[in-house]
């Protein structure tokens, strides 16, 4: 199964939670746009495990899985090089 030809897309999130995570990610855009790639993967993951899956179709969980695990894969290559990035500003990295 592909993991399939959806698009990047571009997410809104409130106001508030951008700045509170802009700001905790010391106003450095691509650190911020990594931490929430890792927060969304994360969501999804707990969305999984609890079981919230059941109403989709067994090819819609089949695509869903395939494409969490290949982001995971893609954020763990990815994770020493966040990590360099927060010692940057003197802070352990998670």
């Amino acid at each position: 199964m592909e993991a399939g030809t959806t698009p990047r897309v571009a997410v809104i999130i409130r106001e508030d939670v951008a700045q509170a995570l802009w700001t905790a990610m010391h106003d450095d855009d691509d650190l911020a746009s990594d931490y929430a790639d890792r927060a969304i993967v994360k969501a999804l993951t707990v969305l999984a495990d609890d079981g919230l899956l059941a109403q989709l179709s067994r090819d819609a969980r089949a695509r869903f899985w395939v494409n969490l695990d290949n982001a995971r894969e893609d954020l763990r290559v990815g994770t020493e090089e966040m990590a360099a990035r927060w010692y940057r500003y003197q802070e352990p990295p998670f």
